[in-house]
C-alpha cells in the first residue's frame, strides 16, 4: 500500500518556534507508523514564501528577499533536523520551479471549467494571516481573529475570484459520505456549520501593483495568461501537496501518490484545508485528499506563543537540553491532538525523568544487565512452564500492541503512548515481582531464571517497535543493546508475542536516557 502525509507549510517571516513543531512531529511520527507496517510512505513539509509579508520580514531584517528566504528554509530545515522530523520532500514554494507550473496548471483547469472569474474585490486583508475579511468577520469590527493586534488593511482592487460558491452542495455531500474526511471528528463541525451557512467566493489573485518586485520580477507565482496578476498565497500555497506529488510534469507518479492520505494542519486554517483545497481540486478535475488531520493550538507556560511579545522557545535549544527523543515524547504525550494544549517546561523535566529515565530506561538497563550476567549476554528462550505472572505481562502486551495501532490511526497520540506504557509499567512491575537476582542464585531456579529474562526481553522488543514512531533514535539504541536490527517496514505487522530470535546476543548497557540533576539552578 502506499500513504501521502502532508503538513502545512509555513510562513519563513521569522524562524520556527516551538508552535511549530508540534504539527510536524506529528505527521513525522504517521509516516514512520506507515513504514513500520510496510507502506511505502511519502512524506511532504515546506515553506510558503510567496506571500508578501515574507520581503517585508526581509526589510526588517535588512536582508535581501531571496537572502531572507535562503536563511529561513535553512532555519526551518535544521530544525525539522534536530527534532528527528525526516520528509521526503520539502518544498520551496518561490524556488522550487515545478511548484509554479504545478499552480498555474491547477489554475488554468479551474478557468478552463469556468470556476474562476475577474471582479472587484473590497473589503479587508490582514497580511500577517494573508486572509481576505469581511467587517463582520473582525474582532470588535477592528482587528484580526487570528491576530487580535493587527487591524487588517482595507483594500479595494481588481482581482480573479474563484467561484466557491458553485460548491457548497458538493461538499456537504463529501462530509456525509466521508464521516472521518475531517479527524479527528471533533473540528468537523465548524466546518459543517460553515457549509451550511452557504460559501462566498474568494480571490485567487493580487494585482503586480500590490505585490513587491524582486530581481526586477514581481514577487510571487504570474498568474497565467495575465501577467498584471500574481496569484494569492492561498491557491498557490495549497498546491505545493499536488507539486510534491508530481502535477503536472510526471502523470505516472501523481497517479501513485493521489490523492493524500492525511493533510495535517492546524485548527485556524481548516477552512482553507477543508473547504478551499477539495473545492479547487474538484474544479480541477482531480480526486480530493481522503482526510484532513486538524490538530489544536498549543500555548508556552499558559500564555498564547508570539513572536512579538517574545514568548516562544527555540526547539533545538530543547534538544540540545533533553534530546529530541524526549521533547517528541513529551509534545505527543502532553498535548493532545484534538484540542489545545500547554507547554510547561516542568512537566517536560519531569516526563523526562519519571517516564523515560527511570520507566522505559531503567527497564532496559536491568534487563540487558541481567542477561549479560546470568547468561553470558544470550537471550534466553523459555524452557519452563509459563506462570500466571508471565501470562498476565504476555496479555498487557496483546492490548498494548493492538491499543497503540488503534490510536495512531484514530491521530490520538498520547493514548497510543498510553497504551505502550501500560507494558513499560507492567514490565518493571514483573521484573520486581520475580526478583531474577535472588532466582539467580538459586540453583533449581535457573530455568525459571531463563524464563523471566526472556519474558522482559520479549517485552522490551515489542516496546522498540511501538515506541520507534515517536522515539526513533531511542528504540534504535534499545534494540542495539537488545542485539536486534534496526525497526525496518513490516516489523509492525511481525508485533507477536514470543518471535525473539533464538540465541541473540545482547549488547552493552547504556542509559539511553541518562539522568539529569534537576536541582542544577542553570536547568
Amino acid at each position: 500500500m502506499k500513504y501521502y502525509v502532508t503538513t502545512a507549510i509555513d510562513y519563513p517571516n521569522a524562524a520556527p518556534h516551538i508552535g511549530h513543531s508540534y504539527e510536524k512531529i506529528a505527521a513525522d511520527t504517521i509516516a514512520r507508523y506507515h513504514r513500520l507496517r510496510g507502506d511505502d510512505t511519502f512524506f511532504c513539509m515546506g515553506v510558503d514564501e510567496n506571500s508578501q509579508h515574507v520581503p517585508r520580514a526581509a526589510d526588517a531584517n535588512r536582508a535581501g528577499v531571496i537572502e531572507w528566504v535562503d536563511r529561513m528554509a535553512a532555519a526551518f530545515q535544521g530544525t525539522w533536523a534536530a527534532l528527528d522530523v525526516r520528509p521526503d520532500r520539502f518544498i520551496r514554494t518561490a524556488i522550487d520551479t515545478d511548484h509554479a507550473r504545478a499552480s498555474q496548471e491547477l489554475f488554468r483547469r479551474a478557468q478552463a471549467g469556468g470556476d474562476i472569474y475577474k471582479g472587484t474585490y473590497t473589503g479587508y486583508y490582514c497580511h500577517n494571516c494573508n486572509t481576505f475579511y469581511e467587517q463582520g468577520d473582525l474582532t470588535d469590527g477592528k482587528a484580526c481573529p487570528n491576530h487580535p493586534t493587527i487591524a487588517p488593511e482595507y483594500l479595494e482592487e481588481e482581482n480573479y475570484f474563484f467561484a466557491l460558491s458553485r460548491y457548497t452542495d458538493r461538499l456537504i455531500d463529501l462530509l456525509d459520505a466521508n464521516p472521518d474526511f475531517i479527524m479527528p471528528r471533533v473540528w468537523g463541525a465548524e466546518i459543517r456549520a460553515l457549509l451550511q451557512r452557504g460559501l462566498r467566493d474568494f480571490s485567487v489573485s493580487r494585482p503586480v501593483k500590490s505585490a513587491r518586485v524582486v530581481d526586477g520580477k514581481p514577487w510571487g507565482i504570474p498568474v497565467p495568461g495575465d501577467p498584471e496578476h500574481v496569484l494569492y498565497v492561498w491557491f498557490d500555497a495549497l498546491t505545493n501537496y499536488a507539486t510534491a506529488a508530481g502535477l503536472p510534469d510526471d502523470a505516472n507518479r501523481f497517479a501513485d501518490w493521489w490523492p493524500a492520505d492525511a493533510h495535517v494542519v492546524g485548527k485556524d486554517i481548516t477552512r482553507f484545508h477543508c473547504v478551499y483545497w477539495p473545492a479547487m481540486l474538484m474544479a480541477a478535475g482531480l480526486e480530493v485528499p481522503r482526510q484532513v488531520a486538524v490538530h489544536g493550538f498549543m500555548t508556552l507556560e499558559g500564555q498564547r506563543i508570539s513572536k512579538t511579545t517574545g514568548n516562544i522557545i527555540d526547539p533545538v535549544e530543547l534538544v540540545d537540553e533533553w534530546g529530541a527523543d524526549a521533547v517528541r515524547y513529551y509534545l505527543l504525550r502532553d498535548v493532545a491532538f484534538d484540542r489545545d494544549g500547554d507547554f510547561v517546561r516542568a512537566n517536560l523535566a519531569q516526563r523526562y525523568v519519571s517516564d523515560l529515565a527511570n520507566d522505559l530506561g531503567n527497564l532496559l538497563n536491568r534487563a540487558v544487565s541481567m542477561i549479560g550476567r546470568y547468561r553470558d549476554g544470550v537471550v534466553p528462550t523459555a524452557t519452563a512452564p509459563e506462570a500466571p505472572t508471565d501470562a498476565e505481562l504476555r496479555t498487557v502486551a496483546e492490548a498494548a500492541v493492538a491499543g497503540t495501532t488503534d490510536c495512531l490511526e484514530a491521530w490520538d497520540f498520547d493514548g497510543a503512548l498510553d497504551a505502550s506504557w501500560s507494558l513499560v509499567r507492567r514490565a518493571n512491575q514483573y521484573v520486581d515481582e520475580n526478583q531474577p537476582w535472588k532466582l539467580a542464585r538459586d540453583p533449581d531456579a535457573d530455568g525459571r531464571l531463563s524464563v523471566v529474562l526472556g519474558t522482559v526481553a520479549e517485552a522490551l522488543r515489542l516496546l522498540s517497535t511501538l515506541l520507534a514512531p515517536v522515539m526513533p533514535t531511542a528504540c534504535a539504541k534499545m534494540r542495539d543493546q537488545l542485539g536486534l536490527p534496526m525497526a525496518a517496514g513490516g516489523d509492525w505487522l511481525d508485533l507477536t508475542w514470543g518471535r525473539f530470535p533464538p540465541g541473540t546476543k545482547v549488547g552493552a548497557p547504556v542509559p539511553v536516557f541518562p539522568r539529569k540533576d534537576l536541582t542544577d539552578p542553570a536547568r
